[in-house]
C-alpha cells in the first residue's frame, strides 16, 4: 500500500515526516527522471528498510546517471583551443581540425555524426578498434578535417550526435579557435659601393643573396628562406606574432657593411660577423625595414721599382724592387690597417673594404723614393686599383779633393798640399742652376749626394 509521496529538493533531497516504526519498501518513480538519466549507480532501486520507533534514517540515498552519454574534444593543429585568440597560424597554410568522440555511458551508440559549424568536413579517421560500426562504451573515435587558414579570428564549434537502441538521442559539442596571422618581414639586399653601411647614392640591389628565418626559439631550423629579386628585394609573409632572427648569407666574395650607420630605413641591420639581426614582430605587424650591406672587397697595389735615373717614371734600365716594406694606412694616415711586402718582382697587393686609404712605402737604407709616399687612394666594391707605384732609388755621390797646386801642373804631385775652406758648387747640366754648395774640409776633401 503506497503511504506516501514525496519529490526531490533542487539539492536533490527528500524527506518523508511522522513516519511511524515498521517495514517499508522506498521506490523511485523513474518516469520522473530527467530525459538520459536511467541507470541507478547505487543499484538500491527500490530500496526496502525497517524503521525502529523515534529513528530518523536519513541514509536512504539513490545515485542516477545516463546508460547513454557521448563527448566531444576538438582540437586545433593539436591545441585545445576552447578559448579565444587559440593558436596563431600563418594565413595561407593548412589547419587541421581534429574530433575525439568518446563514449563515457553504458550503451553503445550508433548513427555517430560529427559537425563543425564553421564550415569544415569532419571525416573519420580512426578509433571502432572492433569494426562493429558503433561507439562503444569506453571507446574514442578519431575524426579529422582540413582548412586554409584566412585572415583573423576563427572561433567554432565541433558538434556530436549518436544514437542508443532505446532511448533519446546524445549530444555534445565543444568549440576550438584559431587566429589566421598575416605579419610580414623584409626589405632589400643592396651593393654598399662604398662600405659605409648607409643606402646612399645610386647603390643597386644585390640579386640572388639567400636570406632565411628562423625563431628565436629553434635557430637550427628556418622558418622560412627566400632569395632576393634583381632589385635586392626579399620577404617573409603572414607570419605569427613572435621573436625572430632574419640571417643574410653574402654571396660569394661578399662582406657585409657595418650596422647601425643610419636611420631604420637607410642602414643595414645585420650584425656583420654573423649576418644576423633580431626582429619581434607583433600581430599582424608588417616590419619591411630590415636592409643588409653588402660589398665585394677591394684591392690595392701593383709595384715598387728601383728609379736607375731617379725621373720617378719606370722606364729605361730600372728593375723590379723586391723585398720593401708597404703599409696600408687610414684616410688620416695615422693608423696602420695593413702591412705587406714586395715579392720578387717588385709586386705588393692589399686586399681591403672599400674606402679611402693612404698607402705608404718605406725605402730600404741607402735608398730614396722618386716618387710621393702616403699616397691616397679610394675604392669601391668589387674595385681593383693596381695603379699605386713607387719608384726608389740610391742616391749618387759627386766629389773629392781640391789642392793647392805649387807646381801648376794640374797634378796633386810633388809639394803639392790640401786645399780647405774652398766653395765648391754643383749646378744643373746648363751650368746656369746652382743645385747644392759645399766647401772642402781640413783635408781639401768635398762630396755631393744627389740624384
Amino acid at each position: 500500500m503506497l503511504e506516501a509521496t514525496v519529490t526531490t529538493g533542487v539539492g536533490g533531497d527528500y524527506l518523508f515526516f511522522d513516519v511511524l516504526a515498521g517495514e517499508y519498501r522506498i521506490d523511485i518513480d523513474e518516469a520522473t527522471l530527467p530525459a538520459g538519466v536511467d541507470f541507478n549507480t547505487t543499484a538500491n532501486d527500490p530500496l526496502d528498510l525497517t524503521l525502529t520507533a523515534g529513528e530518523d534514517l536519513e541514509t536512504a540515498d539513490f545515485g542516477y546517471r545516463r546508460s547513454a552519454v557521448i563527448a566531444i574534444e576538438t582540437f586545433t593543429n593539436g591545441a585545445d583551443a576552447d578559448n579565444p585568440p587559440g593558436p596563431y597560424l600563418p594565413v595561407g597554410t593548412t589547419v587541421t581540425w581534429t574530433y575525439e568522440v568518446t563514449n563515457p555511458g553504458l550503451v553503445n551508440l550508433t548513427g555517430i555524426v560529427v559537425s563543425d559549424d564553421g564550415g569544415a568536413s569532419p571525416v573519420y579517421q580512426s578509433g571502432d578498434s572492433n569494426t562493429n560500426n558503433e561507439l562503444d562504451p569506453g571507446e574514442t573515435w578519431i575524426f579529422e578535417a582540413t582548412g586554409t587558414v584566412a585572415p583573423g579570428s576563427f572561433p567554432h564549434m565541433g558538434s556530436v550526435t549518436g544514437s542508443q537502441a532505446a532511448g533519446p538521442d546524445v549530444s555534445d559539442d565543444d568549440p576550438t579557435n584559431h587566429y589566421g596571422a598575416a605579419g610580414s618581414i623584409g626589405d632589400r639586399v643592396w651593393d654598399d659601393t662604398n662600405g659605409n653601411g648607409v643606402q646612399d647614392g645610386a647603390e643597386a640591389g644585390l640579386a640572388g643573396v639567400t636570406v632565411e628565418l628562423y625563431r628565436t626559439s629553434d635557430l637550427l631550423n628556418p622558418v622560412d628562406t627566400d632569395i632576393t629579386d634583381g632589385s635586392g628585394a626579399y620577404g617573409f609573409q603572414n607570419l605569427i606574432p613572435d621573436d625572430y632572427v632574419v640571417k643574410f648569407i653574402p654571396a660569394v666574395g661578399y662582406g657585409l657593411s657595418p650596422t647601425g650607420q643610419a636611420t631604420a630605413t637607410t642602414d643595414s641591420d645585420p650584425d656583420p660577423s654573423t649576418g644576423e639581426v633580431a626582429v619581434s614582430l607583433a600581430l599582424d605587424e608588417t616590419n619591411n625595414d630590415i636592409d643588409a650591406g653588402m660589398f665585394a672587397q677591394a684591392s690595392i697595389g701593383d709595384f715598387v721599382f728601383d728609379d736607375a735615373d731617379a725621373n720617378g717614371i719606370f722606364d729605361g734600365t730600372d728593375t723590379a724592387l723586391p723585398g720593401v716594406t708597404v703599409e696600408l694606412l687610414d684616410a688620416a694616415g695615422t693608423t696602420v690597417l695593413d702591412t705587406t711586402s714586395t715579392d720578387g718582382s717588385g709586386l705588393y697587393t692589399f686586399t681591403t673594404n672599400p674606402g679611402t686609404y693612404a698607402v705608404r712605402f718605406t725605402p730600404p737604407a741607402g735608398m730614396t723614393l722618386s716618387t710621393p709616399n702616403d699616397v691616397a687612394v679610394t675604392v669601391t666594391s668589387g674595385e681593383t686599383n693596381d695603379t699605386i707605384d713607387a719608384g726608389m732609388y740610391t742616391p749618387a755621390t759627386i766629389g773629392d779633393f781640391t789642392f793647392d797646386d805649387i807646381d801648376g801642373n794640374g797634378i796633386f804631385d810633388g809639394t803639392d798640399t790640401a786645399l780647405s775652406g774652398v766653395t765648391v758648387e754643383l749646378l744643373d747640366a746648363t751650368g746656369t742652376t746652382v743645385l747644392d754648395t759645399v766647401i772642402s774640409d781640413g783635408s781639401g776633401l768635398y762630396s755631393f749626394t744627389t740624384n
